[in-house]
């Protein structure tokens, strides 16, 4: 995705991510949270909660 900040969220409300599917997590599927300097490997059948109005984020790959 591009990078964006999910704007209509309230701040301190959790966006939910849930991650499915057969990939190469450990080249694709990286989420970036910008302001935090944090990059997060999200391997197939995880939940990750983080306030996605707080924070630019976006999906890359490493590869």
């Amino acid at each position: 995705t591009k990078p964006h900040v999910d704007g209509k969220n309230l701040a301190l409300m959790m966006c939910v991510v849930f991650v499915w599917g057969h990939f190469n997590h450990k080249e694709k599927a990286w989420l970036v949270l910008w302001e935090a300097n944090v990059i997060i490997e999200l391997p197939p059948g995880i939940f990750l909660f983080y306030p996605s109005a707080l924070f630019t984020h976006f999906n890359c790959d490493i590869s």
